[in-house]
């Protein structure tokens, strides 16, 4: 179907446009997953934070519903976007790495399989099962970092190149196939796991950032649960 490398920073956060009412848009899901890629998959770098605070992102992340994940994710965002310079950095990444990469156990385990063992192991069943389905499906990983399959940044590229597929005048034909694809994605791979790795760092984010980050995650998710009619609900409430 696609190949997907590794994203770069989505046209959203450049847009200047305000905000709408609340209301699913396929391209600003799009958008936002391409961005949460880019959150998720590596480290911050300075430059892309200050590319988030100079385009005002939280002014125009898009609202997929009137919720309190929504209002505390760009409350969080804007306060610490506003509140942003280059001497943060350190601690932006002293942040990710306790959470998603750090030498010891992770606090928010990017990796489903992760989530899927009690064991906590990289690389299992639930990893080789979704290297099959992206294999089924003609679904081609090249990426620049060595990560399994199963890390939560793949996912999202993934996401955003499904969502771009359907909303492409171009590839109608492939409109459908996209939609059940991402639809099987989310129902048999990422769903299964994704509460317990959003809320994981909801709790443990040390910064604004990611925390604003795991909740319009969350938010883009039970917005895609609801538009593509996915019975299984995993989402837990905020308690922020």
């Amino acid at each position: 179907m696609t190949e997907l490398k590794q994203a770069t920073l989505s046209p959203m956060a450049s847009s200047g446009t305000e905000k709408s009412a609340a209301v699913f848009d396929i391209e600003e899901a799009a958008g936002i997953a391409k961005l949460l890629h880019n959150v998720y998959f590596a480290y911050p770098s300075a430059d892309f934070i200050n590319l988030l605070a100079q385009n005002e992102i939280s002014k125009t992340w898009h609202m997929f519903a009137n919720n309190e994940d929504y209002h505390l994710g760009v409350s969080y965002l804007s306060r610490y976007l506003d509140s942003w310079n280059d001497e943060k950095l350190t601690e932006l990444m002293l942040d990710y790495g306790d959470l998603y990469f750090g030498a010891s156990m992770p606090l928010a385990l990017p990796w489903g399989s992760c989530w899927l063992t009690e064991q906590r192991l990289l690389n299992d069943t639930s990893t080789h099962e979704l290297l099959r389905f992206y294999g089924d499906h003609g679904i081609e990983l090249q990426l620049d970092k060595n990560q399994p399959a199963d890390h939560i940044g793949i996912f999202l590229s993934v996401i955003s190149q499904l969502l771009t597929l359907m909303s492409d005048p171009t590839k109608e034909s492939q409109h459908i196939e996209s939609k059940q694809v991402l639809t099987l994605l989310l129902s048999n791979h990422l769903l299964t796991w994704s509460a317990p790795f959003l809320q994981a760092s909801i709790d443990n984010a040390k910064t604004d950032f990611y925390r604003a980050m795991a909740l319009l995650l969350r938010e883009l998710l039970n917005a895609l649960t609801t538009e593509l009619n996915i019975l299984s609900a995993v989402h837990v409430k905020s308690r922020h």
